[in-house]
């Protein structure tokens, strides 16, 4: 799931900058060619089922692409973390799992 993350690939990618949100349903493979992504650059996002990848130039605290505009938008509930966090979680949650 997290591999399917394209901003990793990126040449110097800064991990802070990185963020997932888990939305409640699967959007349709279409969906990004019916938003108007214009006003969020230089902020980056891709849709990947019922997660969508985001990469902020600067900070969460300073783009017009948060939660608020995700669920509007796209008609869905959505809950957004740090990459980092993601995965210190995962990790967690797999290391439990072992016991």
């Amino acid at each position: 799931m997290f591999r399917r993350n394209g901003f990793l690939d990126d040449e110097g990618v800064d991990l802070k900058k990185l963020y997932v949100s888990f939305i409640s349903s699967e959007l349709p493979n279409n969906m990004i060619t019916q938003l108007n992504l214009n006003f969020i650059h230089p902020d980056e996002i891709q849709l990947d089922g019922k997660r969508i990848y985001l990469k902020y130039d600067s900070s969460p605290a300073k783009t017009k692409l948060d939660n608020k505009w995700i669920e509007k938008s796209m008609n869905v509930v959505s809950t957004t973390r740090n990459w980092n966090t993601v995965n210190t979680l995962l990790k967690m949650f797999q290391e439990r799992e072992l016991l």
